[in-house]
């Protein structure tokens, strides 16, 4: 009987190491995600070869929001910065897709796939992408900016999660 009892014990004890090493060795891209969508409106600058967006917007987790992006037209790869009303930040990277297709009706359908680079504050370590999708005017304001609107939607790892 004792043998059968220090037997287990010797086989136990790795197998519980086991488990709690993987446990904790769970990498952060498998942590849950959480929806992020939202809203938003403003204007784009023009000035080949890079367009300038900036705008406000209300989002899950962000609450209202600003937002400013940089697009190099040449390239089709933007950077944007979402910033919340307490200053806390998230930052991604873009690929954007143009639908010119009803530029003669007056707007221009663009689709950008965000990936998110880099987080401050509550957003520290954030990780996810997310889908916006918006209409650029293409008849300038007095300004000489184009409205441009729409929406976002994906997923982001919980804000806080790595903190």
């Amino acid at each position: 009987m004792k043998m059968k009892t220090k037997t287990r014990s010797r086989i136990n004890l790795p197998i519980a190491a086991l488990v709690l090493t993987a446990a904790l060795a769970t990498p952060a891209a498998a942590q849950q995600h959480v929806p992020f969508k939202g809203t938003f409106q403003g204007s784009d600058a023009v000035n080949p070869p890079i367009i300038t967006t900036s705008g406000t917007g209300l989002g899950t987790l962000m609450g209202a929001f600003s937002l400013n992006q940089v697009l190099p037209v040449t390239t089709s790869m933007g950077t944007a910065r979402w910033v919340a009303a307490n200053g806390d930040r998230i930052d991604s990277s873009f690929a954007a897709s143009a639908d010119f297709s009803t530029a003669g009706d007056g707007y221009v359908t663009v689709t950008e796939t965000h990936t998110v680079t880099g987080g401050t504050g509550r957003f520290v370590g954030v990780q996810g992408s997310f889908v916006l999708v918006r209409t650029h005017l293409t008849a300038p304001s007095a300004d000489g900016t184009h409205v441009t609107y729409g929406t976002y939607q994906g997923s982001i790892t919980p804000p806080g999660a790595s903190q």
